[in-house]
């Protein structure tokens, strides 16, 4: 009799569990879309010598180990002066920067690829934040748009993470 009873319990259970997952999976929210993209969009110079810092963010990203991406910009302009390392991927432990001056194109208007990965066997990071920032100079007046180019989001197992 008691045999049926805990059976009767673990049932019960099991069902109720089962029923909130398959209620919030069906009702709930939609699960949110990884988004890398550059803020501001774009800056305008109103005159030159101007200071310009534009961030590269993240958002909803699950497991986050590794990362890359390039950036390009109007070379008429602007032109680069700096790029480094954000803070959303050191939330993780420790991390290596690969940067190099040489990759930083200011004639052509783009900063080739620069990356950042965690080191060891550590979990990912999960959430939202600034991977990167880059600092500008104007060299001319008018407006530059930003681009990220050859983007590359690797999760622990090193498997690549979708995002828009």
């Amino acid at each position: 009799m008691k045999l049926k009873g805990l059976l009767g319990l673990v049932l019960c259970v099991f069902l109720t569990s089962s029923s909130v997952i398959l209620f919030n999976k069906v009702i709930g929210e939609e699960p949110q879309t990884t988004t890398m993209f550059t803020d501001p969009l774009w800056v305008q110079s109103a005159h030159i010598g101007q200071n310009f810092t534009v961030n590269i963010n993240i958002s909803n990203v699950v497991d986050l180990y590794a990362w890359q991406t390039g950036i390009t910009f109007d070379p008429e302009v602007l032109e680069c002066t700096a790029f480094c390392q954000g803070e959303f991927l050191k939330r993780g432990g420790a991390t290596i920067f690969a940067e190099h001056s040489q990759d930083m194109n200011n004639t052509l208007g783009i900063v080739y690829l620069r990356g950042s990965c965690l080191l060891g066997p550590v979990p990912g990071v999960s959430g939202s934040g600034q991977l990167a920032y880059v600092t500008f100079r104007s060299v001319g007046i008018g407006v530059s748009d930003f681009h990220l180019t050859d983007v590359l989001l690797l999760n622990t197992e090193l498997e690549d993470v979708k995002f828009e």
